[in-house]
């Protein structure tokens, strides 16, 4: 009905239960056209509002209440509209026990079926669904709490408005105090079986899911409901404005989504919920304005916060549909955090997710995944309540906790003036992650990973399985991984810093310790490029297998690893593999492999420092065993043919400073392979297969090169193999060129060695790319193993300067326009070799510098003799 006056409805005090007259709210057709009536806002909510309350009877002029309590309530049509409008909508569950409120058809019949639509509309007074005591729960939406054995079919689009005054109201949905009273806007119920469909809006200025002692949810399900649920979800977005195309509406206020503390006591957007499964979920999840987005999970069994369809143990249904996420401030994501309800620890997934699936959701999963940020820091935490035992990740991407079936879906990450911190928890499988997967996730996986930011960079590892990444897979997972990543930070730095527990990694690629499959299904699709405005550290962990990595595999992670990668910082780059502790197997790289990461890998490493302010890179080995650190594929133990050039630039007067740690087999590399064992014995590494690509270095200050103290702790420049006893013409598969090209000098204990079987990769380069090497001390260049043309015919040149001896053993004849040039006895005077960028960071070029041959200074100095041919004849 409509009215102008205050409307008491209360016949509870009669004794009257009105919850099953079927003609209550029926309007008869023709009486009225509703939708001009929720169209023309001086028709209604003249004073204050419209209430249904199981709450105590109140009298407030101008509002219209609805009270059955000490019964419980329900209002609504089967096939027919149910419409509500006006200044304030308030749907309260009673102080006692079952003193439910619920606007819609309120059935658990089987074979049942409602199907009529849902309007509430209110002014500035907003629209507030909450529960109250034990089983009093509030609902927009048919259904009702339902028994597990009657399955039904609910239908309807349900729209809760707030904004039909000239100031926006708040949305509310509050679970309440008491056990199982649960608030919903959607088909459903706490245990309410069949399926759903039908599209949900709702619109306000700030809007609030929170839960307390029952769930809170805007979508389709409820705890424990069976059958497949669909419709789109539209939050502050009006799919038909702007004729149809749909826009932004609503108000700018903050998008809160909030766990409890009980058991099962989850908020969230979209179809689901606690063991919700048995069939699909589909609907796209639009946000359309906000003011900023928070997701915080609760302290308890399954109390999870989700923007996403899924769960806790979902099924094996599909969950599919795109979720856009749109807001003007921050963004924040972050795992159980609250007080337990007892003191034991509980291992109960209270986890918080921007996507689709949950824990154990084990159906595929798709849909792009789309975050529009304004603000200036976006957060995915796990869980750092210490009283929680674990599983209580934080993730942006489909998966999560044991989930299996194939995922595909691109997310994208446009935030371009806020930095990003992704932080693992301290207890177990408390993971932090932007990408599909998670911990022991199997199946499919792919989809780009595209991050524009505009702030710092941090990824910190945590406890046991508490690793955090940008990619796809986790820690133990197996399947195939796929999509191109890019991260791009127009200022601050970026930091990953590993944990102190069990596999707790940072890593910026597909794959994870232990993970099987292959990452990348080519270089393109496997490409990974990082362009940071300040500084990169990467330190690995006190943790076994807290590795740090740039690019696809991880410790263990056995497979084919495919990709392009290109690292630039426009300030320095730093591996520090002590400075979080020793832990056994917390390597640090960039480049596809990993300790024990068996396989091939192939694609270009390019890694720039001093882009645009002053450069350099830093390579420490650290006191732990295996604590490598390496610019390049492979790893210790990681056997496979290895491809792609290696181009490492420390510009803007930036050092390469290389070190080799305490630990055994803690060596410091540029190149694939691995830098276990000795020197002068070319086959005493740990990794075998064929090896190919060019290597361009160049450090436009000193080159400091130190072995560590540590057993097979060496530092190397030059690809290695043990096959048939080192790197040779039958195992180096040849490249575009090699260059060593130090500005300022070559010094430390390691200088020389570490560029051991140099000959190979220079005879191997011959007539595919420019050879310019300047040397510090003597330098012999011999393989007659390797049967390179003596005649070529190219332009490439082929430079060598030594401040000592050369030794040149071998036959070279160019018929081409390429430079010969070989000096003794350099005194180390020349132009300044320099770095030209031909279509940005991703493709440097070398340009070395002249030198006037008229100065006689300028060679035959220390003595140095230019031998051509054998010492030893």
């Amino acid at each position: 009905g409509l009215a102008n006056t205050s409307i008491v409805d209360a016949p509870s005090r009669g004794g009257l239960d009105f919850q099953r007259i079927d003609h209550l709210w029926h309007i008869p057709t023709g009486y009225i056209d509703m939708s001009l009536v929720r169209g023309d806002g001086v028709q209604w909510g003249n004073d204050n509002g419209f209430s249904i309350s199981s709450a105590e009877f109140f009298d407030t002029a101008g509002e219209v209440n609805v009270n059955a309590a000490p019964n419980s309530m329900a209002v609504g049509s089967k096939s027919g509209e149910s419409n509500a409008l006006g200044f304030a909508f308030r749907l309260l569950g009673g102080n006692n026990s079952g003193e439910y409120a619920q606007f819609g058809y309120n059935t658990d019949l089987a074979g049942d079926t409602a199907t009529g639509d849902i309007w509430v509309m209110t002014k500035e007074g907003g629209i507030l669904v909450q529960g109250g005591a034990a089983d009093a729960f509030a609902q927009i939406g048919h259904g009702g709490t339902g028994g597990n054995s009657n399955l039904k079919n609910l239908s309807g689009s349900i729209t809760a408005r707030a904004d039909g005054g000239m100031v926006i109201g708040d949305v509310n949905v509050l679970s309440g105090t008491g056990d199982r009273s649960n608030a919903q806007v959607g088909h459903g119920g706490r245990r309410n079986d069949g399926n759903r469909d039908g599209d949900i809006l709702v619109i306000g200025e700030a809007l609030t899911v929170s839960s307390g002692a029952g769930f809170a949810q805007i979508g389709h399900g409820g705890f424990q409901g069976t059958g497949s649920y669909a419709g789109n979800l539209f939050i502050n977005f009006d799919p038909l404005a702007n004729a149809g195309a749909g826009a932004a509406v609503g108000g700018g206020g903050a998008l809160s989504i909030t766990a409890g503390g009980g058991f099962d006591d989850y908020a969230q957007i979209g179809h689901g919920g606690v063991v919700a499964g048995g069939g699909s979920r589909t609907g796209d999840i639009l946000l359309g304005q906000s003011a900023s987005v928070s997701l915080q999970g609760g302290g308890n069994k399954s109390a999870y916060a989700m923007l996403g369809h899924g769960g806790v143990s979902p099924g094996s249904g599909a969950l599919s549909g795109k979720i856009a996420v749109n807001t003007s401030g921050n963004v924040s994501v972050s795992g159980g955090a609250g007080a337990e309800n007892s003191v034991a620890p509980h291992d109960d997934f209270s986890f918080a997710q921007i996507g689709h699936g949950g824990s154990a959701a084990t159906g595929t999963k798709s849909g792009d995944i789309l975050i529009n940020s304004g603000g200036s820091l976006v957060t995915v935490a796990a869980g750092m309540e210490t009283n929680l035992s674990g599983g209580h990740f934080a993730q942006i991407g489909h998966g999560g906790v044991t989930s299996s079936g194939n995922v595909t879906g691109t997310i994208t990450l446009n935030a371009p003036g806020a930095g990003l911190s992704l932080l693992a928890g301290s207890q177990d499988r408390n993971f932090a992650k932007i990408g599909h997967g998670g911990y022991s996730a199997g199946g499919v996986q792919s989809g780009t990973i595209d991050l524009l930011l505009g702030g710092a960079v941090t990824l910190s590892g945590g406890g046991d399985h508490s690793f955090a990444q940008i990619g796809h897979g986790g820690s133990l997972g197996g399947g195939n991984r796929d999509g191109a990543i890019s991260l791009m930070s127009s200022t601050g730095d970026l930091s990953l810093l590993s944990g102190a527990g069990l596999n707790a990694f940072t890593q910026i690629g597909h794959g994870g310790v232990g993970v099987t499959g292959n990452h990348g299904s080519s270089l393109a699709n496997g490409e990974i490029h990082v362009g940071i405005a300040g500084n990169i550290l990467l330190n690995a962990g006190a943790g076994t297998d807290a590795y740090t990595q740039i690019g696809q595999g991880g410790s263990g992670a056995v497979g084919t690893h495919l990709g392009d990668i290109c690292v630039h910082a426009d300030g320095t780059i730093t591996f520090n593999n002590g400075l979080q502790g020793a832990g056994l197997r917390a390597y640090g790289q960039i480049g596809h492999g990993g300790y024990n990461a068996a396989g091939n890998h192939s694609g270009e490493v390019t890694v720039v420092s001093g882009y645009v302010n002053s450069g350099g890179i830093s390579m420490q080995g650290g006191s732990g065993t295996d604590q490598y650190v390496q610019i390049g594929h492979g790893g210790t133990n990681a056997t496979g043919n290895l491809s792609g050039r290696v181009y490492v630039v420390a510009d803007k007067g930036g050092d390469l400073v290389m070190s080799g740690g305490s630990g055994d087999g803690s060596y410091a590399m540029i190149s694939h392979g691995d830098g276990f064992g000795t020197y002068t014995n070319f086959g005493s590494g740990t990794t075998g297969g064929t090896r190919q690509g060019g290597i361009q270095t160049f450090v436009d200050g000193d080159a400091i090169l130190n072995a560590g103290t540590g057993a097979n702790s060496n530092v190397h420049l030059i690809h290695r193999t043990n096959d048939s006893g080192g790197l040779n013409n039958v195992n180096y598969l040849g490249g575009d060129g090699y260059q060593y090209v130090v500005n300022g000098t070559s010094i430390g204990n390691a200088a020389s060695s570490a560029r051991e079987n140099e000959g190979t990769i220079i005879a191997g380069n011959f007539g595919t790319g420019n050879i310019v090497i300047t040397n510090t001390g003597d330098l012999t260049l011999n393989n007659p193993l390797v049967p390179t043309a003596e005649f070529v015919n190219h332009s490439f040149s082929f430079i060598v300067l030594s401040t000592g001896n050369l030794n040149f053993e071998r036959s070279f004849q160019n018929a081409g326009t390429g430079l010969v040039a070989l000096v003794a006895g350099w005194d180390g005077v020349q132009d300044l070799s320099s770095i030209n960028y031909n279509n940005g960071p991703c493709d440097p070029e070398i340009i070395p510098g002249s030198i006037d041959f008229n100065d006689c200074d300028r060679f035959g100095q220390n003595g140095g003799v230019l031998t051509v041919g054998s010492t030893s004849q």
